[in-house]
């Protein structure tokens, strides 16, 4: 890592060719991003106005909207899903690593699907444009600065489960200050995390070394 960031460092990506080939690794790379999140969409669309769906997942009670016994097996399926595959070592060929990102993207859809069932369009939509709007930033920035960000993505990375254990403790206790922190600090994990992977994902295409 660290000489593929010396490579980064020195200029590589003056090279026009590199340069170009760059633009088309990450266009690639966005287009799957942008598919995932269109299937993420439509999983929680189909969860919200399908009756059958709707009354599996969710229950009322006194009113509000709350998620059932399969609904929060469908909340944690992600987190789970992902842990299992890091922990096994699963598939990691190219067909496989694509199945998995697909079935992660539709459990995550199905598991937001409690959110779009509970606040009215214009808060989504604006909820939507400001993260959105955040990621597009972070991401260029992590993309053209030259500052090493991987020790900050691994300690991020980390930070990430301790948030997710924290969160998961939260959900019995029902601390609002806690609440709150966890808000804060999930804001800042993962606005790091999309600064360092988007780096990262620049000296992959180094490493290819094939514009």
């Amino acid at each position: 890592m660290a000489l593929e960031f010396d490579r980064l460092r020195e200029g590589v990506a003056d090279d026009p060719a590199v340069d170009q080939g760059l633009r088309r690794f990450f266009l690639r790379v966005y287009l799957k991003v942008a598919g995932g999140l269109a299937l993420s969409a439509a999983i929680a669309w189909a969860v919200v106005t399908m009756p059958a769906l709707s009354r599996l997942f969710f229950v009322q009670t006194g009113g509000e909207v709350d998620s059932s016994g399969w609904g929060w097996g469908l909340v944690f399926s992600p987190v789970v899903l992902i842990a299992v595959s890091a922990l096994t070592r699963g598939d990691t060929t190219g067909r496989g690593a694509a199945w998995l990102y697909c079935t992660v993207a539709a459990l995550v859809g199905g598991s937001l699907s409690l959110l779009a069932s509970v606040y009215v369009g214009e808060t989504l939509i604006s909820a939507f444009l400001v993260t959105a709007s955040v990621f597009v930033a972070l991401g260029l920035w992590g993309s053209l600065t030259r500052r090493n960000l991987s020790g900050l993505g691994h300690f991020l990375s980390a930070a990430l489960f301790g948030l997710i254990a924290a969160l998961c403790v939260n959900l019995f206790t029902q601390n609002s200050l806690l609440e709150l922190v966890l808000d804060v600090a999930g804001v800042l994990i993962f606005s790091g995390l999309v600064a360092s992977d988007t780096q990262r994902l620049k000296l992959i295409y180094y490493r290819l070394d094939d514009p």
